[in-house]
């Protein structure tokens, strides 16, 4: 079909589209903690190499009272560095389409196009409206068993008497 399609200029126009994307991305992240003195103490040390540390990471914040023990110096919070997370991500991705539009005006044309589709097109009318090519959505009704029935009955009653009042 694609041949005669190809080959018949009154079968109008084809298109073939190739895509492909490649990405990489990179994101480099700092988090931060808010510790008290003693949990850094507890995480370097008390020697005199430790405590030179933790007064230069303490170095240019005045610190966040701890809410339970505002009164003791070693609770005041301090924001420091926990971590350096960098990550880089790559990948892929490629998609291909075809697209075929068209209006068949000659008879002759017509004829081959309909040999060349066989029997593709037979069920077309059952979910397409021919003249206005507008799609039909017909679902088929549920069979309703004789309790379903019943309450749909009782239901249909009820409103009629609600209308009423």
């Amino acid at each position: 079909m694609l041949k005669a399609w190809l080959q018949n200029p009154n079968l109008s126009e084809m298109f073939v589209e190739e895509k492909y994307h490649s990405w990489v991305s990179s994101l480099h992240t700092d988090r931060h903690v808010t510790v008290t003195l003693f949990q850094l103490e507890k995480m370097y040390g008390t020697t005199k190499e430790a405590q030179a540390f933790i007064a230069e990471l303490c170095r240019g914040q005045s610190g966040t009272p701890h809410p339970q023990a505002p009164q003791v110096a070693k609770a005041r919070m301090f924001k420091v560095l926990k971590e350096v997370v960098d990550e880089t991500s790559k990948g892929e991705s490629s998609s291909s389409g075809v697209s075929i539009s068209g209006r068949v005006s000659e008879s002759k044309a017509k004829e081959l196009l309909k040999k060349q589709l066989g029997g593709l097109g037979d069920g077309i009318g059952n979910f397409l409206d021919m003249k206005t090519g507008a799609i039909k959505s017909k679902k088929p009704k549920k069979e309703k068993t004789a309790e379903e029935e019943a309450i749909a009955e009782v239901k249909k009653l009820e409103k009629k008497k609600l209308g009423t009042i």
